[in-house]
């Protein structure tokens, strides 16, 4: 039931981080829960979800506290220095591990 923060890498051609975003805890609840989340902001419909969830008893989501671009990005080349060994993820990386915390720390060094 925490915040977390989840950093955004753009692939080829930039292949750098260019921000980081600030995230509540995971929503997980039954589908007509979730269409009822909808409805506190302007990004989707109760149609587009329930289609989403079809056939589906559960649902997961991730609420958005805030968003940030950081001033400049953090490219692989330096995070390769910064991490020895590091491989820019295919879908996502978890950052808990203490070897990438750094990678945490220089993010919102850089942030606004």
């Amino acid at each position: 039931n925490e915040e977390f923060i989840i950093v955004f890498y753009l692939s080829s051609p930039v292949k750098a981080i260019c921000g980081y975003g600030i995230f509540g805890a995971v929503i997980k609840d039954r589908i007509p829960r979730m269409v009822e989340l909808v409805s506190t902001h302007a990004y989707s419909s109760p149609e587009r979800i329930t289609n989403y969830f079809q056939n589906l008893e559960w649902g997961y989501s991730l609420p958005i506290k805030s968003v940030y671009r950081i001033d400049s990005s953090i490219s692989l080349s330096q995070l390769t220095l910064l991490v020895p060994g590091f491989k820019a993820p295919q879908s996502f990386l978890s950052l808990d591990n203490p070897k990438y915390s750094i990678i945490k720390e220089m993010v919102i060094k850089h942030g606004p």
